[in-house]
């Protein structure tokens, strides 16, 4: 399956070289669906950085959205973290059993 190709934004990418839309599949497009899904949990369900268990409540949606796409199995951990730079932000981290990274950002 494709998804169109997002940006970090959330804004629709049209490469340069083409006049087409960009498109993502396979693990960038888990990733993708799983920043959209838990942006989209955190601006629905919580609406704060200061709300109670912000961490752990985006911790188990990432896993929600993990299970739902197949690929809680290849990883090995889900992180949320306050950031220690930016302010009212939250970093959200995948690690994959193969020693991958995914990291994506809330604020």
């Amino acid at each position: 399956m494709k998804d169109l190709a997002i940006g970090p934004d959330f804004n629709v990418i049209v490469p340069d070289d083409r006049n087409d839309l960009a498109l993502v599949d396979g693990q960038e497009e888990f990733e993708q669906n799983l920043a959209v899904w838990v942006t989209d949990y955190f601006y629905r369900e919580i609406g704060s950085v200061d709300e109670p268990n912000v961490e752990s409540r985006l911790e188990l949606q990432a896993s929600r959205v993990a299970r739902l796409n197949d690929r809680i199995d290849s990883l090995a951990s889900i992180s949320v973290s306050r950031s220690e730079t930016e302010p009212n932000t939250l970093e959200v981290r995948l690690f994959y059993r193969s020693g991958e990274e995914f990291d994506f950002t809330i604020s």
